[in-house]
């Protein structure tokens, strides 16, 4: 295991500032770091142990809990335990594997909680199963032929607005899933196969079968679940829809923290909605109009009507657990940085917040191309269309003079009739400079020629370089905002990829990790 250069990955500038502890940005959020004084005050925070036990349990009821786990929610039961906190929304085939570095970041955390303060830690997941966005949900990419990303739907779109969490598998969908799992390739691809199967079987709700594909990784991790729709039924968000039902002091304060985001440079993530929550009519979410007549009886008859807007969302968690670190992507880093004002108008402490690890993993089969090529990752972390370019210009390096040399040949050779030009007509100097131009234009297109042919005569390096980075930047994006879990785990197995993620223990949140895959091995 290596670190890579966040500007080698293309980290965004706002993560790279926070990275760097840029006080512009830092003083966005106000707690720097966990302490055991933060650690008291939150562990005092949020709602009452009993209820926060009873809402992992029933948000974890289709899950088999480990021994870790069963342990984990012990500590719920603690009143000095605290939480680290992450969350992703329903994905397919377990979701793109940085749902799992998000997870993994969390683990690593709460470890050094625990290790260096002496404090009872839980990672939890917030399964945010209350977006309507089914079509993200059903997409994803697969490598098909020629290890070329295949993009996959396992779901025709019904245009309703309905939660994904009120979602279910049908027959259809089951196939369409078993389809797309045929593209899966490695030693371990028929035991992945199977569980995929057995995740995604008709009349399961996508939230079931989500969990399931991630179920052996929390199960060994020890982390527990908060699912965001047992957060609804619950009606635990209530009092923070009351106050922005009353008061709008929510949205008021959201709109402070964004006109501070703007005035000191940083810009907005998220646009701030007129009202904080959706509403729920007929199973579809649509946004209230503030004041809007009957919001206020129906929050307090039936909360479970109100779903959170993506800037209330980590309010409502925060008001529930007892978090002290928010495990985030560099996209939630920018819109969190708007919440300052928002925590303390709902009289809650900001947490902590880390930026996840980032992960490219590479297959034996990579490692070896690589060899191969002598060349290293990093060389393939960029846009195909450059390095097809630079590969080309490898091949027909010591065939062409510069562009410099080359222009100066133009020059020379026109040198005579650009003189007497000058000393007869110099109305024709024009059509002069027009020939070197004509001249320069098909000396470049007859390089063209010439690097197409050589690329043609040199088909098997760039076939490798193509499959190479098919694998670590399919779609010119890291691989881990494009492949799904599912993906990794047919070539190396569940515990592959647990034990490579082990590497994330010896360093701090934030890095890229470039993680060499042990060898699968056929499952039994």
């Amino acid at each position: 295991m290596r670190l890579i250069d966040p500007e080698t990955i293309g980290t965004s500038a706002t993560a790279r500032a926070f990275m760097a502890g840029e006080p512009l940005l830092t003083s966005r959020f106000r707690t720097p770091s966990v302490t055991p004084e933060f650690c008291t005050k939150r562990a005092l925070q949020g709602a009452s142990r009993s209820r926060l036990r009873e809402l992992i349990t029933s948000s974890m009821v289709p899950l088999e809990l480990s021994a870790v786990q069963v342990s984990a929610l012990e500590k719920i039961d603690l009143r000095t335990s605290v939480v680290v906190a992450t969350g992703q929304q329903i994905g397919m085939l377990g979701g793109p594997m940085y749902t799992l570095y998000k997870i993994r970041t969390a683990v690593a955390e709460a470890r050094r909680i625990e290790s260096s303060l002496g404090v009872p830690a839980v990672a939890v997941f917030w399964l945010e199963d209350n977006d309507h966005d089914a079509a993200e949900a059903a997409h994803l990419t697969l490598p098909g032929a020629n290890s070329l990303p295949t993009a996959v739907s396992v779901w025709d779109n019904d245009q309703r607005r309905l939660p994904v969490s009120m979602r279910l598998c049908d027959t259809d969908m089951q196939d369409r899933v078993a389809e797309a799992s045929s593209l899966l390739a490695g030693p371990q691809q028929e035991s992945t196969q199977q569980r995929i199967q057995q995740c995604w079987s008709s009349g399961t709700s996508w939230g079931d079968a989500f969990m399931a594909m991630l179920a052996p990784y929390l199960q060994q991790w020890g982390v527990l679940v908060v699912r965001a729709s047992e957060v609804i039924r619950s009606g635990m968000h209530q009092p923070l829809v009351m106050m922005e039902i009353e008061k709008g002091a929510i949205t008021e304060a959201l709109r402070a923290g964004t006109d501070e985001c703007n005035r000191i440079g940083l810009g907005a993530q998220a646009q701030v909605p007129e009202f904080g929550f959706f509403v729920i009519d007929n199973n579809e979410r649509r946004r209230p109009t503030p004041g809007e007549q009957g919001l206020a009886e129906t929050a307090q008859t039936h909360p479970d009507a109100f779903s959170p807007s993506v800037l209330t969302r980590p309010l409502v968690q925060d008001a529930l657990l007892p978090t002290v670190m928010n495990v985030l992507g560099a996209a939630e880093l920018a819109y969190h940085a708007q919440l300052s004002e928002a925590y303390s108008a709902c009289g809650i402490e900001q947490p902590v917040v880390v930026i996840r690890h980032g992960a490219t993993l590479c297959t034996l089969k990579i490692q070896r191309l690589l060899s191969k090529s002598e060349t290293t990752v990093e060389f393939y972390l960029r846009a195909w269309s450059d390095i097809e370019r630079t590969l080309a210009d490898d091949l027909t390096q010591e065939m062409f003079p510069d562009s410099e040399h080359r222009a100066a040949s133009v020059a020379s050779l026109l040198a005579p009739y650009r003189s007497a030009a000058e000393r007869t007509d110099s109305t024709l100097i024009a059509t002069v400079e027009s020939q070197r131009a004509g001249i320069t234009a098909s000396l470049e297109a007859l390089e063209g020629k010439i690097r197409a042919a050589a690329k043609r005569r040199n088909a098997g390096v760039i076939d490798r370089a193509r499959t190479i980075h098919a694998s670590v930047m399919p779609n010119d994006t890291l691989q881990e905002r494009v492949y799904p879990l599912a993906v990794w785990e047919a070539q190396v197995g569940i515990d592959g990829i647990i034990s490579a993620l082990d590497a994330f223990d010896a360093v701090g949140a934030g890095h890229h990790c470039l993680i060499e895959l042990p060898a699968g091995h056929a499952s039994a």
